[in-house]
């Protein structure tokens, strides 16, 4: 079965999707915070200019189509698995569209990156155990790995790992300790528990991990990283790059040129490079008086623009 089709324990596909900075999709196309949602121009073609709503089923593919930001909202919307188109131009990315019977996509989550992981958490983990080309373990200090093109990987369990590489890959572990990796173009890792870890590798990557105590680090130009929970860690290198991590948390950047989703009480430690010589500043954002929620871009360890919504 294909992810755009898998419907764990209801009877609907739950699919994540990454909005624009200032809450719109495609098009400036305004999407609710809760409840149904239709478009005005879609079809059944299983292509991007013949419409429809767009995403990433149970969070797995992310960043193919679009770059992920962790700094932008993010939900999660649910619709029929007849109504799902997948595997749109030959990738992981799928769209909803309106079925016969008037039933249409409902939002279901609206929030942060780190929260749409961790709501499709379950679903997208039940999807990689039973698919029969993935790699999937079960029990305490179980491991899972798996190589190749769109490979996926899951474990759960104390202190279980996953690890999966190849472009669009993805891994995904659960329970105490638990830690994911998955490496290559547009790869995703996520986990959580208490004191779980993900980690991923290449352009347009992202890392997601939930938990107090948990860390998420991702590596590749426009590249994406959020944890939540307290004591929780972000790690992100690469430019134009996006990091969020929750109250009581600290975030460590090695770029130029990044995006923070800021939560009052996070801290950022950012080291910058100019001629070859390294410069460090911490932005506290409570010190710096700064919105929670609202997005900063910085540059050179400089807040140089502030978008709120």
């Amino acid at each position: 079965m294909k992810p755009h089709q898998f419907t764990h324990t209801g009877e609907r596909v739950l699919i994540v999707k990454c909005l624009n900075a200032d809450g719109t999709g495609y098009g400036g196309f305004v999407w609710p915070k809760a409840g149904p949602v239709k478009n005005s121009h879609w079809s059944r073609k299983a292509d991007c200019e013949s419409g429809g709503l767009f995403g990433w089923p149970w969070g797995m593919g992310i960043g193919d189509g679009k770059d992920p930001n962790a700094c932008s909202p993010w939900l999660v919307y649910s619709a029929k698995p007849e109504n799902v188109i997948g595997e749109i131009e030959s990738g992981t990315k799928c769209k909803a569209v309106p079925g016969e019977d008037g039933d249409v996509p409902q939002v279901v989550y609206f929030g942060t990156m780190a929260g749409a992981i961790k709501f499709t958490h379950e679903g997208r983990q039940a999807f990689i155990v039973g698919n029969s080309s993935s790699a999937a373990s079960s029990g305490d200090s179980s491991s899972a790995a798996s190589s190749g093109y769109r490979s996926s990987a899951a474990s759960s369990g104390y202190s279980s790992s996953a690890a999966s590489s190849g472009d669009r890959s993805s891994a995904a572990s659960s329970g105490y300790s638990s830690s994911a990796a998955s490496s290559g173009y547009s790869s995703s890792a996520a986990s959580s528990g208490d004191r779980s870890s993900a980690a991923s590798s290449g352009d347009s990557s992202s890392a997601a991990s939930s938990g107090d105590s948990s860390s998420a680090a991702s590596s590749g130009d426009r590249s994406s990283a959020a944890s939540s929970g307290d004591r929780s860690v972000a790690v992100i290198t690469g430019e134009f790059s996006s990091i969020e991590c929750g109250a009581m948390a600290i975030g460590a950047v090695t770029a130029n040129r990044f995006f923070w989703k800021v939560r009052v009480g996070a801290v950022l430690l950012c080291q910058w490079t100019v001629s070859e010589k390294y410069s460090t500043r911490t932005l506290d954002a409570k010190k710096l008086k700064l919105k929670e929620g609202a997005t900063v871009k910085v540059e050179f360890g400089k807040i140089v623009k502030e978008f709120s919504l």
